[in-house]
């Protein structure tokens, strides 16, 4: 059963707009992010989990530049 009410925010985080719009569901967001680039992601054999491991790792090096300090990376974000 599809989820009716999308948050605007989960976790004190704001959503982006397309998360909370009908192309945000499950399928269509992980599709979308396929297509600017996240590998794998759209892989229907692959388990919820290691989709976000592949989510996780494409943010990662996204913004390995921005956090160079090691320190600083291991610091929870705020």
């Amino acid at each position: 059963m599809a989820n009716k009410h999308i948050p605007t925010s989960i976790a004190g985080v704001e959503l982006h707009p397309l998360t909370r719009s009908p192309a945000g569901r499950r399928h269509k967001l992980l599709k979308t992010l396929a297509l600017r680039g996240v590998k794998g992601v759209d892989d229907d054999g692959l388990s919820m989990i290691d989709k976000f491991r592949l989510l996780a790792s494409a943010y990662l090096t996204l913004t390995e530049s921005v956090v160079s300090d090691p320190e600083r990376a291991s610091q929870p974000a705020r």
